[in-house]
């Protein structure tokens, strides 16, 4: 009985042994380092000066181990905006360099917030992690927002910065100890210890923190009921740091929803050593509520300011080459980037010249700035995702169009429909007259009896334009089939350079199916 116990015993403890041995194989390597508890006080000079050029995986390991012990008893000891250009750790005297360029070096103490990756995120959202193993340890840098700061680096997300570096020691040419952070959506390799070595490096954690489901929860249903609520918010946002080496790609989201949707679209353009190198991604940021016509307008007005802000010359190439992504009645906005209206607009609202109208001066500068229009000459190509260019039927189900009563306007366009009721409902479209408050709500726009809708299929688009159209009835014809919101009719372009039609439904944007078609396009942009 005895020994059948201890037979037991030991086996189970070998079990125990098995699971611990096979969850440290499968653990990335700066995740197995011991922590800063464990680590003896004086390795870190004996790690960094014995770095050989071709270190092995017990090297690498108590490198890390040691860079790690260090940033965390650094990051415990002050906080960033206190640390000097040289702290104390263990003796040591560890100089902070900040580096010359935030492309390529970030300075801790630019930031609010340091944290060591200690298990990667995102994988519910993404299809692939990008990371790698290596030298170094990981961390997300976080900048928060401040209206000082967003004053002084445009396009600064809301929810702050959280940009991919890479902790490092080194030793200077005097021999004291020296940490970097390199900006790893940049920068994989770096020299240590006298040689090139790869980095460990992380960049979907910082992106899931950046762009999360949870990191805008109000935007997509608050946006939609209450625009003018989120209407300051309205932007262009820039993830991680301006390239002007990289091409930009705006992502448009659509109808209540936000940016995240796009989170897998951006890491996969991470995940590719090519377009990493040559694309930078954006987002543009909208309460849903408005009319599609202003959301575009509002668009366009940020692309400038971007443009104008980051290129003030106008005389960066790569700029001068942007792509935009849009999703559902983002595509609908990015269109609205690539025509010129001339009158077709316009027409598709009043029958008379605007001039004529009995209107107040500011209702007819909203009614310019949003239904006269040229296009953007910067924006060179466009990816619409499940977008309805001749409308959804979705939208004239009664419990929709019920719901789209809910839609408050803003201030500014209240004012402008009870103008144009009061001084030129005479002038309107006949078609408007069919829809409650003229037409004037997001949902209401996106009917295909909508007159705005018909107007622009008679504005060719003035740049390459590609299709991705989901369809959840696998075996009826095209023309049949729809994503449950948005029918194939209605997605389909005869002026489309490719179309690309994958199985699912109008929230398709996470398929991997669809991912690798932004991709190829963007490699197509590339030699084109």
């Amino acid at each position: 009985m005895r020994d059948r116990f201890l037979l037991r015993l030991f086996s189970y403890m070998l079990f125990l042994i098995g699971v611990t041995l096979i969850s440290s194989c499968m653990a990335p390597r700066w995740l197995a380092t011991p922590s800063a508890s464990t680590t003896p006080r004086s390795d870190l000079r004996t790690a960094v000066t014995s770095l050989p050029k071709n270190p092995t995986s017990a090297q690498v390991a108590a490198y890390n181990a040691c860079v790690d012990a260090c940033l965390t008893s650094l990051l415990r000891k002050a906080s960033l905006k206190e640390w000097q250009e040289c702290e104390e750790w263990k003796g040591e005297s560890i100089v902070i360099d900040g580096g010359s360029s935030e492309l390529l070096q970030l300075d801790p103490r630019d930031f609010d917030e340091i944290s060591i990756i200690r298990k990667p995120e995102g994988s519910d959202q993404v299809h692939h992690l990008v990371r790698h193993d290596g030298l170094g340890v990981p961390v997300v840098m976080k900048q928060n927002y401040r209206l000082e700061k967003a004053s002084t680096k445009k396009l600064f997300p809301l929810n702050g910065r959280h940009l991919p570096a890479t902790a490092v020691m080194d030793r200077d040419r005097s021999g004291r100890m020296v940490l970097r952070f390199h900006h790893t959506r940049n920068v994989e390799r770096a020299e240590i210890a006298g040689h090139e070595h790869e980095l460990a490096y992380d960049v979907s954690t910082p992106l899931h923190r950046s762009m999360g489901s949870k990191v805008l929860p109000n935007i997509a249903l608050h946006g939609l009921i209450n625009s003018d609520r989120y209407l300051d918010d309205t932007g262009i946002y820039l993830p991680d740091v301006y390239d002007p080496s990289k091409i930009p790609v705006v992502f448009v989201h659509g109808l209540k929803s936000d940016p995240h949707i796009w989170q897998n679209a951006m890491n996969e353009v991470l995940r590719d050593p090519v377009l990493r190198k040559k694309y930078q991604c954006w987002y543009f940021l909208y309460p849903t509520g408005l009319p599609v016509y202003a959301s575009a307008a509002k668009l366009r007005r940020m692309l400038y300011i971007a443009r104008d802000h980051y290129d003030p010359k106008h005389q960066n190439p790569q700029m001068n080459q942007m792509v935009l992504v849009g999703h559902s009645m983002g595509g609908l906005l990015s269109r609205m980037q690539t025509i010129d209206s001339e009158d077709e607009i316009y027409n598709a609202f009043f029958t008379r010249p605007l001039e004529d109208l009995a209107l107040k001066p500011l209702t007819k500068t909203l009614i310019q700035d949003s239904m006269v229009f040229e296009r953007v000459p910067f924006v060179k190509r466009t990816v619409f995702v499940a977008s309805p260019h001749q409308g959804s039927s979705v939208a004239q189900v009664p419990v929709v169009r019920a719901f789209g009563l809910l839609v408050n306007p803003t201030n500014n366009l209240d004012a402008v429909t009870m103008d144009i009721r009061v001084n030129a409902h005479q002038d309107l479209h006949p078609e408007l007259h069919k829809f409650r408050n003229m037409g004037c709500r997001s949902v209401q726009t996106l009917s295909p009896q909508h007159p705005i809708l018909k107007s622009l299929q008679n504005r060719p688009m003035q740049v390459p334009c590609h299709s991705v159209i989901a369809r959840m009835q696998k075996n009826r014809s095209l023309n049949e089939t729809s994503d449950g919101v948005v029918a194939y009719w209605s997605s389909h372009l005869e002026q489309a350079r490719s179309e690309l039609v994958v199985n699912g439904t109008h929230g398709c944007t996470r398929l991997s199916e669809v991912s690798a078609e932004i991709l190829r396009i963007l490699r197509l942009h590339l030699n084109e």
